[in-house]
């Protein structure tokens, strides 16, 4: 199914919204698709970026990492997320960056 949906020109809000429902239940590799395919679309909305960074909290640092490389690179400016990055960097002692 992701292999179809990275054929597509432009994902649909609905489809986002399918994706991001079930991401705290899926295998690192989904997650990792899942997330390429928004970076490849360019899927950065508000919705997205908090659902992924639920993904922050993961006790599964390979799942974390992913969310936080994520996040990262679409740089959110919503508070929510911006807030779960900051105690993500706190509890894996990221430095901030000025």
């Amino acid at each position: 199914m992701l292999a179809k949906l990275k054929e597509v020109p432009k994902l649909k809000k609905e489809a986002h919204s399918l994706l991001t429902q079930h991401l705290t239940v899926l295998n690192g590799q989904l997650i990792v698709e899942i997330l390429q395919l928004f970076l490849q679309q360019q899927v950065t909305d508000i919705e997205v970026c908090r659902s992924v960074s639920i993904l922050l909290a993961s006790p599964n640092s390979f799942v974390s990492g992913k969310a936080y490389a994520f996040l990262t690179k679409v740089n959110p400016q919503d508070g929510i997320v911006k807030k779960r990055i900051v105690e993500y960097k706190e509890k894996h002692k990221i430095p901030a960056i000025e």
